[in-house]
């Protein structure tokens, strides 16, 4: 991750992040921005003078402790669409923001409680900012996923940082050729088509179709879906399934974050494989102790309901593989949790 930047007049920007890569603060010219995270989308921002930062100290389980209250100044809050990361409105000074997004989820326009526009602003082909109206960071996220850093012009983008004046990240993409990008610096081939939502692989906001398999955050929303694979009744309900039932990680699995884990899309119609899966999880939950199950055997039996249903072998590995890496990455947060067993 992007430690610093040393910015041509000579002052220094320094970013500090947690273990799972989620920038936590930046820290420049006195003052300390620090960030608030649900999943993988930013909730709340907020800053203060870097001589009121309190101290740190590591306990004896090596858990990094403040030594006091953090101060909390000019905070804002960050309202998203439901299940997507497109912001819709912002929070701050008893104020509320309504913001509108274009076909991608770029933020094009922002108005206040009384319908004045405050901030207007289009895109060129590689995500700068044009013929904007307003303060340029009054709304800071740019291409779907992108948080502009005002000292630097680069677009904070989860897992990389984003340069709009060149079209490429200024850092190789952490997961190689996996990231189907065989320059490891490039962002997507078309801006008006595809994103990059955590700065490791390119999607299609509207191409998510019956099958696919990807995190809930992403194939939840209709806007995300190709033509005939949305939820409609002309479609066939096409939902978004976790494998690993969402109500029951919910329930016994520290850290999960229901967006953030891997999903596909299937038909929910009646006889469908969605409908089929749902009905045999109510079924066993309905049982006794139907709920105590631990993950490996939920890993288990949600694989066998996948195929019963009628869904497609590879579909089912592929979520099922998917599924694993994401709880394995919570074993950090489930030492000691009986129902973590993987």
């Amino acid at each position: 991750m992007l430690k610093e930047v040393r910015i041509p007049y000579g002052k220094t920007v320094r970013f500090e992040y947690d273990a799972l890569g989620r920038r936590t603060a930046k820290l420049f010219n006195g003052h300390v921005f620090r960030y608030l995270w649900d999943g993988n989308v930013m909730v709340q921002e907020w800053q203060y003078e870097e001589k009121d930062r309190p101290q740190h100290s590591i306990d004896e389980f090596g858990r990094i402790r403040m030594l006091g209250d953090e101060p909390v100044e000019n905070l804002v809050t960050w309202v998203y669409e439901e299940g997507s990361y497109v912001p819709v409105a912002k929070l701050q000074n008893d104020e509320r923001y309504t913001i509108i997004s274009d076909y991608m989820g770029r933020p094009v326009e922002a108005y206040d409680s009384y319908g004045t526009v405050v901030w207007q602003a289009d895109y060129d082909i590689y995500g700068d900012l044009r013929n904007r109206k307003g303060i340029r960071d009054f709304i800071p996220f740019r291409q779907l996923g992108q948080y502009e850093d005002d000292e630097t012009r680069l677009y904070y983008n989860r897992f990389r940082y984003y340069d709009p004046r060149i079209g490429n990240y200024i850092s190789q993409d952490p997961i190689r050729l996996e990231g189907n990008n065989p320059t490891l610096y490039g962002y997507v081939g078309d801006c008006n088509e595809f994103v990059d939502i955590l700065g490791l692989k390119c999607k299609s906001p509207n191409g998510y179709k019956t099958g696919d398999v990807d995190v809930h955050g992403n194939l939840s929303p209709q806007s995300n879906r190709a033509h005939g694979h949305t939820n409609t009744r002309a479609d066939g309900f096409v939902q978004s399934h976790h494998p690993i039932q969402d109500l029951w990680a919910q329930k016994n699995i520290n850290g999960y974050n229901r967006n953030d884990a891997p999903a596909t899309l299937l038909k929910s119609a009646s006889g469908e494989p969605h409908a089929k899966i749902s009905s045999s999880q109510r079924t066993r939950r309905a049982g006794y102790g139907g709920w105590n199950t631990t993950l490996k055997q939920e890993f288990n039996i949600s694989y066998k309901e996948m195929i019963d249903a009628g869904v497609a072998p590879e579909q089912a590995k592929k979520v099922i593989k998917d599924s694993y890496k994401y709880f394995d990455s919570l074993r950090g947060q489930n030492i000691g949790n009986p129902f973590f067993d993987i």
